[in-house]
């Protein structure tokens, strides 16, 4: 089956409880309830004609993502151009959030992902760290309070 961006845009939000009305309203009324009941439920995107450009805008809000992105899923759904991104979904669905952002936020963003992809340590990776010395560690009451040298 031919490739249908746009339709599971639509159907994203379907998922989340999105009525066809809903679709309506949220975008401004770029498009009819019944023009997005058409497209889901056809088997051809064709059943209804694409887009106007000076609705896209307002899809792409409705959608969360950039214009671009939006731009790309028209030209791949109706005429079957090539994807202009080879990012899977979900990781594309990221990346519009985060170009909404501010500079300062895009910079907390990519620190936080840094992090959050830091490979994950293996046993065999532990294991082989070097133990640490005997000065590493400090001999203390129950108060907490060290005795001795550290």
């Amino acid at each position: 089956m031919k490739e249908r961006p746009f339709t599971a845009l639509v159907n994203a939000l379907r998922a989340k409880g999105y009525r066809y009305q809903d679709l309506v309203n949220r975008s401004g009324e770029a498009r009819s309830s019944a023009w997005f009941n058409n497209l889901v439920n056809g088997s051809t995107p064709w059943i209804v004609a694409p887009p106007n450009p000076e609705t896209w805008e307002r899809l792409a809000t409705l959608f969360g993502i950039t214009e671009q992105h939006l731009s790309e899923a028209i030209a791949v759904e109706w005429f079957g151009a090539a994807s202009g991104s080879d990012l899977e979904p979900e990781v594309r669905a990221v990346a519009d959030v985060v170009a909404r952002l501010s500079v300062e936020d895009r910079e907390y963003v990519a620190r936080l992902a840094e992090r959050l992809a830091q490979p994950v340590k293996t046993l065999t990776d532990i294991l082989d760290e070097p133990l640490p010395s005997f000065d590493d560690f400090s001999i203390g009451d129950e108060d907490g309070d060290s005795e001795g040298p550290r």
